[in-house]
């Protein structure tokens, strides 16, 4: 759309190991050392419960770290405006504007529910205390929306849910690759299930094994899990104990997991808790048929509860199963599918986040494409690192 965009990372490994698009600068911020100055900003900002203090929560300790540095990007650089992803960082980005003394928009998202342990309930407090003074808030789904006004005392009006983007063209180009079955080609009457995400019990394959296993004793067909995680093991042994093991393949992470979906003959999502479900929105811009939890919260809004695939109780291998075999047995059509997918383009979200960030962007001036910056890292002077950008410096000076 014409903007020079920053991207700010805090962990060195992410600015050398996403696919940045070479016109964009990727600029690292660098930790402070003075831990006890977050100490200060913490009884500064009231973050204290009766029970303890908010500061120790791991999540915001780390964000915390990097204030310093983003404070002076802001004051330097001095952008239009700045999005951050979650909570912690949305903390940071509120934090750096203040003390900074710039102007620009600041505009937070969230990605899940404020749910789990006392993490979880100390950061709801932090963001209670802060997430009113950003400009925009949004949300990937309508659901997390309505945790995160519940949650935090935030007016629902004040937030807005984009839905998360799928690069529908890039998920196509790469859908058609070649994936390497561990059986042989000839068996391609035999059905492919296929879960993707980390081997986690947020995940719950356990229950996909379970209903895989119901699935297997009424057809020929076979599971395959792309990803790792701590429950591999634990999926091993279950696959195991059921007897299915020989049909059960857990090639773990895959870099094209696209190419898996367009052999697929139904993907399964049978997670406890989705903030959106990006893996159901990309099957689904492949044409892959989709069965899923009906989990809080993004599932049914993703599949326009059950419209566009089918929605089962969390945890219920039984329903699962039953739901896997009815779509096996009466797939939709693969056009109707891509159709939806089409709802969560890159350009929809673009400009959805352009509105709230730039409200009066169609007025604003556009740089040249040849001005943009050259990705670039900036990091400590003292560390060695070269900075191949000069047009902001987030180094200390102290």
């Amino acid at each position: 759309m014409g903007y020079r965009i920053d991207l700010l990372v805090c962990d060195t490994p992410v600015a050398t190991d996403m696919a940045v698009p070479a016109n964009i600068a990727v600029i690292e911020l660098t930790k402070s050392r003075k831990i006890a100055r977050m100490g200060q900003i913490a009884c500064g900002q009231g973050w204290q419960t009766s029970r303890y203090t908010l500061l120790p929560v791991p999540a915001l300790r780390r964000a915390l770290r990097f204030l310093g540095s983003l404070e002076r990007y802001l004051r330097q650089a001095r952008p239009a405006a700045l999005l951050s992803p979650k909570p912690a960082l949305n903390v940071l980005a509120i934090l750096a504007r203040e003390r900074a003394d710039w102007s620009g928009r600041v505009v937070v998202s969230e990605h899940t529910q404020f749910t789990g342990g006392q993490a979880w309930e100390a950061l709801a407090t932090v963001a209670a205390a802060t997430y009113r003074r950003a400009d925009a808030v949004t949300a990937v789904s309508e659901g997390v929306a309505s945790n995160l006004a519940a949650t935090i005392g935030l007016s629902p009006d004040r937030i807005t849910t984009i839905y998360n983007p799928v690069d529908i063209a890039s998920i196509r180009a790469s859908s058609g690759a070649e994936i390497d079955r561990p059986w042989p080609t000839d068996a391609h009457a035999c059905e492919m299930i296929l879960g993707v995400g980390e081997l986690t019990e947020r995940k719950d394959f356990a229950t996909l094994v379970r209903a895989f296993a119901r699935v297997r004793a009424q057809r020929p067909c076979r599971l395959v899990l792309l990803g790792d995680g701590p429950e591999r093991d634990r999926l091993t042994e279950l696959s195991r104990d059921l007897r299915i093991e020989s049909d059960v393949y857990m090639p773990g992470a895959q870099k094209n997991v696209y190419a898996w979906m367009a052999c697929a003959n139904v993907l399964v999502s049978s997670s406890r808790r989705e903030g959106f479900g990006m893996v159901l929105a990309e099957a689904l811009a492949v044409g892959c048929p989709v069965v899923s939890t009906a989990c809080p919260s993004g599932p049914a809004e993703v599949l326009r509860d059950g419209r566009d695939g089918r929605l089962v109780p969390v945890g219920d291998d039984h329903a699962l199963a039953a739901a896997i075999v009815a779509t096996l047995e009466r797939p939709p059509d693969p056009a109707d599918l891509r159709k939806r997918a089409a709802d969560f383009s890159m350009d929809t979200a673009a400009r959805a986040y352009l509105n709230l960030l730039l409200p009066s962007y169609d007025e604003l001036p556009r740089p040249d494409t040849g001005e943009r910056l050259a990705r670039s890292t900036l990091t400590f002077p003292d560390q060695g690192c070269p900075r191949h950008a000069d047009h902001v410096d987030p180094s200390p000076t102290e």
